[in-house]
């Protein structure tokens, strides 16, 4: 039996290297930060520029003035394990946790909205 797993945090490293934008780079652990808390410490407006890594079809995020680099999961990537998970039969996908998420339109939403879809 195989469950998927998902993220409703970011985890952050500080003294990360701009090197391809701090993915695949060394660094040190900063902190986690809730996905209800994106827009205010998670944005652009932070210094944040956001891309996707290729391999794990994932978002990442860099601030260069700070060095620090953050990954995580969004709805994109939600919805791609949720698929994913109904593709291929696999027993279910697991987050941690519910109170990280937003009271509405949240990532719990893309897994209900995914789960519910027909083929």
């Amino acid at each position: 039996k195989i469950v998927i797993g998902s993220a409703f945090y970011a985890r952050t490293w500080e003294r990360t290297p701009a090197n391809n934008n701090g993915l695949y780079q060394p660094g040190k652990f900063k902190s986690f930060i809730p996905y209800r808390q994106f827009d205010q410490r998670l944005s652009a407006d932070s210094g944040f520029v956001f891309y996707q890594d290729s391999v794990a079809k994932a978002p990442y995020a860099y601030n260069a003035a700070r060095r620090t680099f953050a990954t995580f999961d969004d709805k994109l990537s939600i919805r791609r394990k949720t698929q994913y998970v109904k593709d291929k039969g696999l027993h279910g996908i697991m987050f941690w946790e519910l109170t990280l998420d937003t009271y509405g339109d949240g990532l719990l939403d893309v897994i209900d909205q995914v789960k519910n879809e027909r083929q």
